[in-house]
C-alpha cells in the first residue's frame, strides 16, 4: 500500500507499525519531480489501455476535475515535466482520487518490479517475429468482441496467416475501445484485406452485432458467413490453450507493427501485446488478444496442403 502522509499522519504511521513498513509505504506526493515521473506512467497506462476502471463516478469526476501544471523540470527527452492541481486554491472539485489511483499504479509497477507479484505463464523467449510479411498461405479474421461477462469494453481482433511450415503467424492486430458501427467498419476491411477463409466472432458479440452485419452485407452486396465461437470457459482459460504453441515457436509475431487508435494516438501494436498481455499473463488486466488468438483453435483452421515437387516426365537430354 501507498499512502500520502499530509493530513493523516497518525493513521498511516500506525498502519505502518501494524504491517510494517514492506507493506505500507509512505509516498509524497509533493515531491514534484518524482510525482511527475509517476503521473506519466499513469498516463501512458490509460493511453495503452493497461489501466482500466469499473466506471465509478466519483473517480470519473475526479480525474475530469485535475488540471496539469507544467514544471521547470524537464525529462530525458527534453518534454516538461509536469503535475497535476485543483482548478483553483480551496476549490470544491476534487482531485483526490486521481492521485490515488496513480499511487495505486506505481505500488503496482513497483511490485512487479520487485518480484512479489508472480511471474508470468509466458516466456517472452517463446515468441518468433516476422520481418517479411507472409503471403499465399490459410488467413483467418478472429474477433472478441466486448464482453460484460469478462468485464471489457475492449474489441479485440486478430488476422492469423496459417503456413505450411505448420506456424501461425499473427498479420494484423487490432485492440481498441469501439462502438459497433466501429466494429463493423472492421470486420469489413478486414475481410476485404485479408480474404480470409473463414471469420470467427464470440459468440455474444456475434449475436449483439449481426443485424448490423446483415444490414451491411445486404447494402453493399458483399456477404460472407461468420461463425459464432462457443464462450463456455473464461477468457483466461481460453488463452492458455495457446501455451504448447507457444512452447515450440509455433507463433510468430509482426517485428513491428504500426497501427492507430479510434482516437489518432500511434501505437506499436505488438509492442502493446507483448507487454500488456503476453507478458503479465494470466495476472495482466488486458486478454482481448490472447483470446481472439485463441480463437483460431475453434475455427477449424486448415494448413496449407504443400504441393509435392513433379519431375519432368521427360528431359531435354532424352532427345540429344
Amino acid at each position: 500500500m501507498y499512502a500520502d502522509p499530509p493530513y493523516w499522519e497518525g493513521m498511516v504511521t500506525e498502519w505502518v507499525g501494524r504491517y510494517g513498513d514492506e507493506r505500507v509505504i509512505e509516498w509524497y506526493t509533493n515531491v514534484k519531480k518524482k510525482m511527475a515521473f509517476a503521473l506519466g506512467a499513469y498516463t501512458s497506462a490509460m493511453q495503452e489501455a493497461r489501466l482500466t476502471h469499473d466506471g465509478d463516478e466519483m473517480y470519473t469526476r475526479h480525474i475530469g476535475n485535475s488540471h496539469r501544471l507544467e514544471l521547470p523540470q524537464r525529462d530525458e527527452h527534453e518534454k516538461p515535466l509536469w503535475n497535476i492541481r485543483k482548478d483553483r486554491a480551496h476549490s470544491p472539485y476534487k482531485i483526490d482520487l486521481a492521485m490515488a489511483g496513480c499511487l495505486s499504479w506505481e505500488a503496482r509497477q513497483d511490485a512487479i518490479a520487485s518480484g512479489v507479484v508472480a511471474k508470468g505463464l509466458f516466456e517472452r523467449g517463446w515468441l518468433k517475429y516476422w520481418t517479411t510479411k507472409p503471403t499465399g498461405g490459410n488467413r483467418y479474421v478472429l474477433v472478441r468482441g466486448p464482453s460484460e461477462k469478462e468485464k471489457s469494453q475492449y474489441t479485440g481482433a486478430v488476422v492469423v496467416e496459417l503456413r505450411p511450415d505448420r506456424s501461425y503467424y499473427v498479420v494484423e492486430l487490432v485492440r481498441d475501445r469501439l462502438e459497433l458501427e466501429d466494429r463493423v467498419d472492421l470486420l469489413f476491411r478486414l475481410h476485404r484485406e485479408h480474404r480470409p477463409l473463414r471469420v470467427g466472432y464470440t459468440k455474444r458479440a456475434h449475436e449483439l452485432d449481426a443485424p448490423a452485419i446483415r444490414e451491411r452485407q445486404d447494402r453493399e452486396n458483399y456477404r460472407f458467413s461468420i461463425q459464432s465461437l462457443d464462450e463456455t470457459s473464461t477468457a483466461i482459460e481460453r488463452a492458455k490453450r495457446l501455451d504448447p504453441l507457444l512452447r515450440v515457436g509455433r507463433i510468430v509475431l509482426p517485428a513491428q507493427h504500426d497501427a492507430r487508435l479510434r482516437d489518432g494516438s500511434p501505437v506499436n501494436m505488438t509492442d502493446v501485446f507483448v507487454r500488456t498481455e503476453y507478458e503479465p499473463f494470466p495476472q495482466g488486466l488486458r486478454c482481448e488478444l490472447l483470446d481472439a488468438l485463441s480463437c483460431v483453435l475453434d475455427v477449424h483452421a486448415d494448413f496449407p496442403t504443400p504441393v509435392a515437387y513433379q519431375h519432368p516426365s521427360v528431359f531435354p537430354s532424352d532427345f540429344e
